[in-house]
């Protein structure tokens, strides 16, 4: 960057003005600060937070289901979100079955008399939350780790 300023030179019959080229250093601008860190407030978007929003979609319709017997009920949710996604139809590669994923051990127990019944929601919830009374806790899950 450069700049030009007047000189003046003097002739014998009359002034001249000549203009001479002065290089400048060049500055470099930094950037302008709009707001300092304290000022900045990122905020989340605002959003209802729902129950539904917390498993897989499917599970929050077995809500009332779940709700029918003593255990703690958004556990029991998170569980069968991770274990059957809320697919009443679920079988897993280890045989086991339905919307608790309950392992096929337990036939004959609970009201688990057939194979189908290990995919009839209501007895496949009863059975799980017969599960967790006898444990006293989650742990027949392998989801209960992640949770």
């Amino acid at each position: 960057m450069s700049m030009t300023r007047p000189a003046t030179i003097e002739s014998k019959s009359q002034q001249q003005v000549k203009t001479e080229v002065i290089p400048q250093k060049e500055t470099i601008k930094k950037p302008e600060v709009l707001q300092t860190k304290e000022e900045v407030k990122i905020e989340p978007p605002k959003q209802k937070q729902t129950l539904t929003t917390k498993y897989k979609p499917g599970v929050e319709r077995w809500r009332p289901l779940v709700e029918k017997y003593d255990w703690p009920v958004n556990t029991a949710l998170k569980i069968m979100s991770c274990e059957s996604g809320g697919n009443p139809n679920a079988l897993s590669r280890t045989n086991d079955r339905g919307l608790m994923q309950i392992n096929h051990i337990w036939k004959g127990k609970y009201d688990l008399n057939t194979f189908e019944d290990f995919f009839n929601p209501e007895k496949n919830v009863y059975a799980g939350y017969r599960i967790y009374k006898n444990r006293g806790n989650f742990s027949a899950w392998t989801c209960s780790r992640k949770i």
